[in-house]
């Protein structure tokens, strides 16, 4: 008969047996692992391994499929390997200095590059200055080979050559410097020839455009009132009237959606003299301001975007007026930078902004909101700024056509406005005569 006391303490009685030597243990002696009772953990570490080599037996015909087919992977690529490194060249070769122009076959290396990536190279590249929007690019080639040509760091086109000919591809340039790479691959998708050079696209008339206008002349006593017309016409008549009566001639942007919703207006605008300038087609952020405050380019927004905007418009005032806009442009909201300026300049448009200060934020019409001005403050505050330091000579004024204010439009006080100026000896002037010199 089994004695049941404890096996390190004879003198205490116990029920409970070790899980693996059976041996009777105590409260003080047992430990409690994986939902068993042990007298130690060796006896625990003995259990663990028996129960591992039951599960081991228990799915022997499984590991011994599994091995085969991990043992089998791993000869596939071990064969490649060794076949990738006894065919292909060694990595040092020398990079081909050919010009990007004159690519010659005799001049080719071959290195393992995957096709979609292009490594920099360790020279200097050349730069090449052009007067038109895009660069010729000549390439000798062979059948079977993938070209691909990136411009700043954007894929331009890629193909396969049909047949052994020399090509000649065009490829558009954005104003300004541009990164063009070029990258040749046969058809073992070997690298056989690659080449970079920085091409600058520049012209004298774009570089006049490019550059944004927010003010004319300090030293003269001019200002120029500028009208936005969106896709409101409310109090726009009310507004051509006053000027009317005033005898005064204006610069005016109005979007492509003005012009379709409202001819018989842009018609009283041509009639009265007025200058016409292009404000996009449908007033839209271009920049993300709005989001962040910064003058990123939106997600759309690409050079193309920028085209449309302002040649769709162009098209439909031609269309309605019988003659082209002024070359200026307002961009939606006042947001541009860099790259749309040059966008529009390619196009033929000089943005034209406002000065500082000069926004008279008629176009917000809750009187409970931050930015509302009363008609009367505006007035004061433009007045304002005829001062010593002649802020306001050679200013350029935000207004707009239409107004959603259904109390104090600020045009009610735009005849007070232009006596005002005129008895201060200012000239009101469009933005033609503003820059002229």
């Amino acid at each position: 008969m089994d004695s049941k006391v404890c096996k390190n303490h004879p003198q205490v009685v116990s029920r409970i047996r070790c899980f693996e030597c059976k041996e009777y243990i105590c409260a003080q002696c047992r430990l409690h692992l994986d939902h068993h009772y042990f007298c130690s953990k060796c006896c625990h570490r003995i259990n663990w391994g028996k129960s591992i080599f039951k599960k081991l037996r228990k799915h022997k015909v499984d590991l011994i499929l599994g091995w085969n087919v991990l043992a089998s992977f791993a000869l596939f690529f071990f064969l490649i390997y060794f076949f990738a490194k006894t065919t292909s060249p060694a990595t040092n070769t020398p990079v081909a200095q050919t010009p990007l122009a004159v690519a010659s076959p005799d001049t080719f290396f071959q290195a393992s590059i995957p096709i979609d990536t292009l490594p920099s190279f360790a020279r200097e590249i050349t730069n090449t200055i052009l007067g038109n929007s895009a660069y010729e690019l000549v390439l000798q080639l062979e059948r079977g080979w993938t070209v691909t040509v990136w411009c700043n760091d954007w894929p331009v086109f890629s193909e396969v050559v049909l047949a052994d000919e020399e090509k000649k591809y065009s490829i558009p340039l954005s104003y300004g410097d541009n990164r063009i790479r070029v990258g040749i691959w046969n058809e073992k998708q070997q690298l056989v020839f690659q080449d970079e050079q920085s091409v600058a696209f520049r012209t004298p008339r774009i570089e006049s455009l490019r550059h944004p206008v927010t003010r004319g002349n300090s030293k003269e006593k001019k200002i120029a009132l500028t009208f936005d017309g969106g896709s409101s016409n409310k109090g726009v008549d009310s507004v051509l009237a006053i000027l009317r009566r005033k005898k005064m001639i204006s610069t005016m942007f109005i979007t492509g959606q003005f012009i379709e919703r409202y001819p018989e207006l842009v018609s009283q605008m041509i009639a009265d003299g007025h200058e016409i300038g292009n404000h996009t087609y449908n007033h839209p952020h271009m920049t993300s301001f709005e989001q962040n405050s910064r003058h990123e380019l939106r997600e759309g927004v690409d050079r193309s975007f920028v085209h449309h905007q302002l040649m769709k418009t162009d098209s439909l005032f031609q269309v309605t007026a019988g003659r082209a806009f002024v070359p200026y442009w307002r961009a939606a909201y006042g947001e541009y930078n860099r790259k749309i300026l040059d966008w529009a300049a390619e196009v033929g448009y000089k943005h034209i902004g406002w000065t500082r200060g000069c926004d008279t934020f008629d176009w917000v019409s809750d009187p409970a909101a931050e930015l509302y001005r009363t008609p009367e403050k505006v007035r004061e505050s433009l007045l304002a700024k005829d001062n010593e330091n002649k802020d306001l000579n050679g200013a350029i004024v935000l207004m707009h056509l239409a107004t959603e204010r259904k109390e104090a439009p600020f045009y009610t006080i735009l005849p007070a406005l232009i006596d005002d100026l005129h008895s201060r000896g200012f000239e009101t002037v469009t933005v033609s005569q503003l820059l002229a010199e």
